[in-house]
């Protein structure tokens, strides 16, 4: 009962991390090696070795957790290490360069009167190093090197933070080092290379006990984590298979509940894609352990194309929920028109209704005469012939039953048997796994074969009826519609994207069953690339029991899809070793005013701000008996790049900062009680108190930024009190002293960052409208290469010789195109989905100029999201049509008119356009390109320019047969993604004139609504 009732106030993502038993292997691994470290610095012995930052070990536990394999954390602790290293390199450049500029007589004799006067005191050692940072032998050449450096090096290491982001911590590491010895430096009367050893031998002991923990502590090889990871984005894609049932369940009265399930469908593919992207970084990482299974390094690699092949297709089932989801919208009419053609509505924002936190932002796009005569027929149709879509999706949901639910099984027992291999890697083979593997997928293909033959076929049935009673023809003589065809489209669109995912799973269970065939027993696996590290990281692959599994090649730089045509509008390409020169400059010139070196500079400048009183004589004792260093430090790392980042990570910062400085000193006083220290009673009390505590890191990820902040400092707390107290020391304080002292000279790093952000200010709302543009720009370009891959017939095709097997499918590869759209497709679903996650924190940004309208770039984001899944759609339709019925259909549809493309294409440069440069729209700009494709149609008449609805196919009729062949739904999915696409361009194309503004042109819609209306007069 205790139990139930805690699991429901846990949160959920609490609730998710304490199920999986292996959480809690590594939640011990990370505890134990944050208990030792911690436990390192009571002893005497190892505190005077490790010297007075020797809490920076136990601080390092929270900042990189050995929370992975063996192979990727030791990868990641030489990137640390490296980093340290060339932070010291650095600082000792600075230190052998401000030495030599030193005048060596006054210094000589600066020492001599110091050593003097110290040997007349008591303690001779302590009384010079008083003198020492008191600032005696300071100078002002050194100083100023040790000051440049000190800039230079701080910049580099941040630009490298944020251009190497897999990489921050050595930027950090290195950051830290570099901060210590151009700190302490000016300070030395003779060089001292090893001022920063006590961070040094701290950072040395983190890393000795993590890999002994990493090692002795539930080991794990980076081929084990690699496959427990690959099936729980398999179960994930299960979870999206079934939850189709919910979507084909929603009636035409649940628009709200279909909003949410619409909602968490991409919730589940947004996580699947952040796991997949996770686990497969490390990839080429995989022939490169000593690893004990069935599968080598290699062997797991080549499975890796056949999920992300699965994601993709997955990515295009949401296409039918959006769909349908949008229809029921159409139907419930809830949602508040916004019309750009009145100057009015789109700068008078104040007078519109705002939506409310339920209420999802919707731009209605004006339909115009020729749509709305064509809709107000079509949904007569509908309700005479029994083939609206709310029918026809009842039909769908039972005839696809079988093959859903065959589809799930086979998920799961494709996870099963990957987990079983995984296991089992000490225990026998059990045979059963792989003959329930096989049963499985024998399964799914004689359900998707069932399907295709017979299944599917009752899906068509009304709209066949319809078909035979109008003669096989879909428009009349006057062009009026005799049939809907809506119905097909959606079945389509729900269908084919089933069958692609079928088939998707199919390959891998074949590579999968392969596999455990070819391996049949655990073996030791020897690292096959250690020779080719330096290329591998990057990417390898190695030799594999399975060749050509699935043959399609990475995308090349050279890659015609991938090319870039930029030009420089002023200049030609420089000639000569003076333009080149120039050119260079100009280059370094204009990268100094990025965001991102304005960052460093943002870095720099509080550095520098807060290094200067510790290197001036009069507060240089003040700053090092209050160890001003880490405000330093904690400036340095306080700063972000934009201002609603800043802002509340300020405020996340101070909250952790205030936060663990009180249970610091509450752990302070409950181990040691109120004398110098308890080393027996401060272990138990932090053991216990850090427990919660790395739970939180290890799996709050949205909150890791507190988590460490308020660790850090608790940390900080008890480690400057233990220090204080059990070494020598200028200053002796502890417990309530020392956190009042650190959380000051923490806030004041803070304050510094905080006030640094304002020159000048980089607001995250003008990042966001730019990321925006460029994701359309990207869109557009993928969108194109679907375009040109549809008009160009390849030559090497491998479709039978015989013209008269139409409807036998053949395979097909596109070689050509599928790497960089397979490729331009990850790219922007990782783009949306940051720009999703950093509209989060743009809520602290405030605005003197008026409210933000976020509502308006989260629709643009879900709209582009919705884009991104009908391009997978109609990518998957074209590359799924043979090509006999793809050069049938490429003049004989619309949607590649010459003149149309041009005008999609169009939209898409100027609305990215505008949104880059914040210019208005002009009015006059088609907001509706339906009606243009109907526009473009060749004979101009009703007829053929509502060709679209009607699949394309012109001058040939319609019969019961060429709905009901698979190529034609194919075609029909493919047209569906086509017409959701310019729809959701006209969408986008709405919302950014209301955010950009509209050049009006008065008359214009009055005159264009009478131009329609006598064109379909003049028509009838």
């Amino acid at each position: 009962m205790l139990l139930s009732k805690l699991r429901k106030l846990a949160p959920d993502w609490a609730t998710r991390a304490a199920s999986r038993p292996r959480n809690w292997k590594i939640f011990l691994r990370c505890w134990v090696t944050t208990w030792v470290c911690f436990i390192l610095i009571l002893p005497s012995k190892t505190l005077e070795t490790m010297g007075s930052a020797c809490f920076f070990a136990c601080m390092a536990c929270f900042l990189l957790p050995p929370n992975v394999a063996f192979q990727v954390y030791l990868f990641s602790i030489i990137v640390l290490l490296l980093g340290c290293l060339v932070g010291w390199a650095f600082g000792s450049i600075a230190m052998v360069v401000a030495f030599a500029a030193r005048d060596k007589v006054s210094l000589e004799s600066a020492v001599l009167r110091a050593q003097a006067s110290a040997a007349n005191e008591p303690d001779p050692v302590t009384s010079f190093q008083k003198m020492v940072f008191r600032g005696d032998f300071l100078g002002t050449r050194s100083t100023a090197i040790f000051g440049t450096f000190l800039g230079i090096g701080t910049f580099a290491f941040t630009v490298f933070r944020v251009r190497v982001p897999n990489a921050v911590f050595a930027g950090i590491f290195g950051n830290v080092f570099l901060d210590v010895i151009c700190t302490f430096g000016p300070l030395l009367p003779t060089p001292q290379y090893l001022t920063m050893k006590t961070f040094l031998v701290s950072t040395c002991v983190y890393v000795a006990v993590s890999l002994v923990c990493i090692i002795l502590i539930f080991p794990e090889t980076l081929n084990h984590e690699w496959l427990n990871s690959y099936t729980e984005v398999l179960d994930m894609v299960k979870i999206l298979v079934d939850m189709q049932e919910v979507v084909l369940g929603q009636t035409v009265d649940q628009l709200a509940s279909a909003r949410g399930v619409l909602a968490k469908i991409n919730g589940i593919q947004d996580g699947a894609l952040a796991m997949l992207q996770g686990f497969t970084m490390n990839s080429s990482m995989l022939n490169l352990e000593f690893s004990y299974g069935r599968w080598s390094g290699a062997d797991v690699e080549t499975l890796e194309m056949p999920l992300k092949v699965i994601i993709t297709k997955a990515r295009g089932m949401s296409a039918f929920a959006t769909q349908y989801c949008e229809y029921m919208n159409t139907l419930a009419d809830r949602l508040p028109s916004v019309s750009t053609d009145s100057t009015v509505a789109v700068q008078d924002k104040d007078d519109r209704e705002k939506p409310s936190k339920d209420q999802r932002l919707d731009f209605r796009v004006q339909a115009t005469q020729r749509i709305l005569q064509i809709r107000r027929k079509i949904a007569v149709l509908e309700q005479a012939q029994d083939t609206r879509v709310e029918t026809i999706v009842p039909l769908i949901r039972d005839s696809t039953s079988q093959l859903r639910t065959a589809l799930s099984k086979a998920l799961g027992s494709t996870s099963k048997a990957i987990q079983d291999v995984n296991s089992r890697r000490y225990k026998p083979i059990q045979p059963e796994s792989l003959e329930h593997l096989q049963a499985s997928r024998d399964s799914l293909n004689s359900a998707l074969s069932t399907y295709k033959e017979s299944g599917r076929l009752d899906i068509f049935e009304p709209l066949t009826k319809a078909l035979d009673t109008a003669s096989g023809r879909v428009f009349d003589q006057h062009g009026d519609p005799l049939i809907s065809l809506r119905p097909l489209f959606m079945s389509s669109v729900f269908e084919s994207n089933l069958c692609w995912t079928a088939n998707g799973v199919l390959t891998l269970m074949d590579l999968v069953v392969k596999l455990m065939e070819a391996r049949p027993r655990n073996r030791l696996w020897a690292p096959t690339q250690l020779r080719k590290l330096a290329s591998v990281l990057f990417r390898g692959q190695g030799p594999s029991v399975i060749r050509d599994v699935y043959s399609v090649p990475k995308p090349s730089k050279e890659d015609e899809y991938l090319q870039t045509f930029h030009r420089d509008p002023d200049a030609r390409s420089p000639q000569g070793f003076g333009q080149k020169l120039s050119h260079v400059i100009r280059v370094a010139w204009r990268y100094l005013n990025t965001d991102e070196a304005i960052f460093g500079f943002k870095c720099t400048v509080v550095t520098l701000a807060l290094w200067f009183p510790q290197v001036i004589k009069s507060s240089a004792e003040f700053t090092y008996n209050e160890r001003g260093l880490w405000a330093m430090i904690m400036a340095q790392f306080g700063v972000e790049m934009y201002m609603s980042d800043h802002i509340g990570g300020f405020v996340v910062r101070t909250a952790g900062t205030v936060a663990g400085g009180l249970i610091g000193t509450t752990l302070w006083y409950i181990g040691a009680g109120s004398g110098p220290g308890n080393p027996y009673g401060l272990a138990g009390a932090f053991g216990v108190c850090v427990t919660p505590l790395v739970f939180f890191r290890l799996f709050w990820y949205e909150q890791i930024a507190a988590t460490i902040i308020t660790s850090v400092t608790i940390i900080m707390m008890v480690g400057f009190s233990w220090v204080n107290t059990h070494l020598t020391s200028l200053n002796v304080v502890y417990g309530y002293e020392i956190f009042w002292r650190r959380t000051l000279l923490v806030l004041v790093g803070f304050a510094a960052s905080f006030i640094v952000m304002f020159f000048p200010p980089q607001s995250a709302r003008k990042a966001v409208r730019l990321d925006n543009a460029a994701s359309i720009s990207e869109i557009s370009q993928i969108y194109g290469i679907l375009v040109s891959s549809w008009l160009t017939v390849e030559e090497d095709s491998k479709e039978k010789p015989s013209s008269d097997t139409d409807s036998e499918m053949v395979p097909y590869t596109y070689d050509r195109w599928t790497p960089a759209f397979r490729t331009k497709c990850m790219a922007l679903w990782t783009i949306l989905y940051g720009q999703k996650r950093h509209l989060r924190n743009i809520k602290w940004e405030r605005s003197i100029r008026g409210k933000w309208p976020g509502e308006h770039y989260e629709r643009l984001i879900e709209i582009q999201n919705s884009m991104l899944s009908n391009l997978i759609q109609l990518a998957g339709s074209l590359s799924d049509l043979p090509p006999t019925w793809r050069k049938r259909l490429l003049r004989r549809t619309i949607f590649l008119h010459p003149n149309l493309i041009s005008d999609v294409m169009a939209v898409f440069d100027i609305i990215s356009m505008s949104l880059r440069t914040g210019q208005p729209i002009h009015e006059v700009l088609s907001s509706n390109l339906l009606d243009r494709a109907f526009y473009h149609s060749e004979r101009g008449s009703r007829v053929q320019t509502a060709n679209i609805i009607s699949s394309g196919i012109i001058d040939e009729s319609i019969t019961g047969e060429i709905v009901r062949s698979p190529e034609y739904s194919t075609f029909a999915a493919g047209v569906s993604a086509a017409i959701h696409i310019l729809s959701s361009l006209d969408e986008v194309q709405l919302i950014t004139k209301d955010l950009c503004g509209v050049i009006p042109l008065k008359g214009y819609t009055q005159w264009r609504e009478q131009h329609e209306l006598g064109q379909l007069r003049s028509v009838v």
